[in-house]
């Protein structure tokens, strides 16, 4: 009778709304200079799916690098990299898909971001929003190289399907865009490492008129304009670096070759984006011998006609490759590791040898766990876990070198 008559008497709560401690208003966020700065930070953030989604697509379909399906039928994955490797890639290849979402989701986070920072009352608004725009023109670059014609939205609050552009329609728009903004950009010095600078503009509008020839668009005196905006780089803090290999440390962003770089630190929070080229390349047994913690996936490695144009004395060669037997330093005395499956000598040789009687859609065969050199970057291998965190340079001083000493 008691526990009844609570019941009764005691009044019942109606009013059900909470404050809420762990979001964040999206209709307010961006009033603050912090705010803003995190936005922009979201933008950069973009390039990291540059290392991994599009690099993969970019590489294996190129001349330097071959993803071989390994023993058991190891990252044949549905035959999309003998697609790339073949180039009879559809809208179907998983790694192309990939690379487009990653330049479409990324265009689409820049144009919300950027809609917000236009109309922040922060000084330095009109920079980060020139950063921004830089940072779209980019990735209209990816798609341009991989796509051509593509749909293009530049404005965020523009809800309707957009139709397809031409690639001459986005080649025109990124050429635009940049010739817009450069005069806003950060100037080209290493105190501002991992932004998109001046010299990122020019780098990137010589990159357009280089390519413009194999695109098949227009483009008014292209080579001249790749020499001149060459020459504007060259006006920037960059050198080229007295040992090459200092580029691929660790601690890379000490470098001044780097013009544009994804940056990742060991810290980063954001693990469906972190560098995983070491899991890639590296054999399933090949941490035994580097000292590190991390087992590799064995995937791709050098295409064997790529490494041959190396000089055998040219240090980046060695510098670039795991090459010969590999031996077990968990024992002691070390021994020449064996593979996990066929249980033969860890011998990463040039070439890439199928193994017979397993050829997929008379074309990419099974190899060997050890066929290929494997590929090689970080000097500090004991440093590798889950992630490389060297910052991966996008546009390297050196391409600019090189396009100037060919004439153009």
């Amino acid at each position: 009778l008691a526990a009844a008559s609570l019941l009764v008497t005691v009044p019942s709560c109606t009013n059900l709304d909470e404050s809420v401690y762990d979001k964040l208003p999206a209709d307010t966020f961006g009033s603050t200079d912090v705010e803003v700065n995190a936005l922009v930070g979201t933008c950069y953030n973009s390039l990291k799916r540059v290392t991994n989604d599009v690099f993969n697509t970019s590489e294996v379909s190129g001349s330097a690098m071959i993803h071989p399906t390994r023993i058991g039928g190891d990252w044949y994955d549905g035959g999309q990299y003998e697609q790339l490797f073949m180039h009879t890639y559809s809208s179907q290849t998983q790694a192309l898909r990939n690379s487009w979402n990653a330049a479409m989701e990324s265009i689409g986070a820049c144009n919300a971001n950027l809609k917000v920072v236009e109309a922040s009352t922060m000084s330095d608004a009109a920079q980060k929003a020139a950063e921004i725009r830089g940072i779209r023109a980019y990735w209209y670059y990816i798609l341009c190289d991989f796509f051509g014609n593509v749909p293009m939205v530049i404005d965020y609050d523009d809800k309707e399907l957009p139709a397809n552009s031409t690639r001459q329609q986005v080649f025109d728009f990124v050429v635009s865009e940049l010739n817009s903004i450069i005069p806003s950009l950060p100037e080209s010095s290493h105190d501002n490492y991992g932004r998109f600078t001046k010299g990122a503009g020019y780098t990137l509008l010589a990159k357009m008129y280089l390519n413009a020839e194999a695109w098949g668009v227009s483009a008014s005196n292209a080579y001249s304009e790749v020499i001149k905006n060459c020459e504007n780089v060259y006006q920037g803090d960059y050198i080229l670096e007295p040992v090459w290999k200092d580029n691929f440390k660790v601690d890379n962003e000490s470098s001044k070759e780097a013009i544009l770089s994804a940056q990742y630190k060991n810290t980063d929070t954001d693990t469906s984006n972190r560098r995983n080229q070491h899991f890639r390349t590296l054999g399933y047994v090949d941490y035994k011998a580097l000292n590190i913690k991390a087992s590799g996936w064995n995937g791709y490695c050098a295409q064997p006609d790529y490494v041959k144009l190396f000089a055998d004395d040219d240090p980046r060669k060695e510098g670039s490759y795991l090459m010969g037997i590999m031996y077990d330093l968990t024992v002691t005395p070390s021994v020449p590791l064996r593979t996990e499956k066929g249980n033969y000598i860890m011998d990463h040789c040039i070439e890439v040898y199928p193994l017979e009687g397993t050829e997929y859609d008379n074309c990419e065969c099974e190899s060997y766990d050890d066929g290929g050199y494997e590929w090689t970057e970080e000097d500090s291998w004991d440093a590798l876990t889950d992630g490389m965190y060297g910052d991966m340079p996008s546009s390297p001083w050196e391409y600019d070198a090189m396009m100037d000493a060919m004439g153009f």
